[in-house]
């Protein structure tokens, strides 16, 4: 009888993460549907929006500026930095003025950010919406705010825009560092009047956000600051400390 050398092998335990995609869905006519199926919802697209927010240090935690990059299949196409008028003294504007000025960025309002590069680019352009606990960073930029319905209810509804026409954005908080977030259902018709006569089922879009801490949390098992973060991965540009936080703006403070 032949031997063989080779242990037999002991059992073990393997853990895999899966993503599925949602199929579209179809619901019969006899159970109130038109018998078609729902367009799948649409990728992200190339461009991705990175931005981050500066705040009062009181309870408010009211908006004082904030800073942005939007890229193109990860080349940078824009950066820059927008504020709240209303937050800052005239030699704190002349400060981001002059930084921005130095080193190449956009300098623009609240306002104007969340129109012309919130949604222009991460609603319209489908980018993906990227930040570290982006629940806090959208509050910030919100102008009203209300409790969102549906399958997002006990969440909160968002309003970024005076425009009806732009969704509000609904945040739910699921643990302490996860959260669902997208786009509500728009306002205004999206459906173009072709795919009205049609009757086809166009999906809400309801846009790609990525919470990079949450995103860590669950590559790693283990919560992050973005400073901790930041050098756990060794990045080249590690996030600076300082102790200015809520004081008269500086460009040291900006850098």
């Amino acid at each position: 009888m032949e031997t063989s050398n080779v242990l037999d092998p002991e059992p073990m335990i393997i853990s895999l993460r899966a993503y599925a995609e949602s199929a579209p869905r179809y619901i019969p006519p006899d159970r109130g549907g038109d018998g078609k199926k729902a367009r799948a919802t649409p990728l992200p697209s190339p461009w991705t929006l990175t931005f981050d927010t500066e705040t009062t240090t009181d309870a408010g935690h009211a908006l004082r500026f904030g800073s942005y990059q939007v890229r193109y299949e990860g080349a940078l196409r824009e950066a820059g930095l927008f504020y709240e008028p209303a937050a800052l003294a005239e030699a704190e504007l002349d400060t981001l003025r002059a930084h921005a000025a130095a080193h190449g960025l956009r300098l623009i309002t609240r306002d104007v950010f969340v129109e012309e590069i919130f949604y222009a680019v991460g609603y319209e352009l489908r980018a993906t919406i990227i930040g570290f606990n982006l629940p806090f960073d959208l509050s910030r930029l919100a102008i009203r705010h209300g409790s969102a319905r549906g399958d997002m209810r006990g969440g909160f509804s968002l309003r970024l825009s005076a425009d009806k026409r732009r969704p509000p954005v609904q945040v739910k908080h699921i643990s302490r560092r996860t959260s669902l977030i997208r786009f509500a259902a728009p306002f205004r018709q999206r459906k173009a009047r072709s795919e009205r006569k049609r009757q086809d089922n166009v999906p809400v879009r309801r846009g790609f956000f990525v919470d990079i801490g949450t995103f860590a949390g669950a590559l790693f098992a283990r919560s992050f600051s973005l400073a901790s973060l930041a050098e756990f991965l060794e990045v080249t540009d590690l996030k600076f400390s300082t102790d200015e936080h809520g004081k008269r703006l500086t460009d040291s403070y900006v850098a």
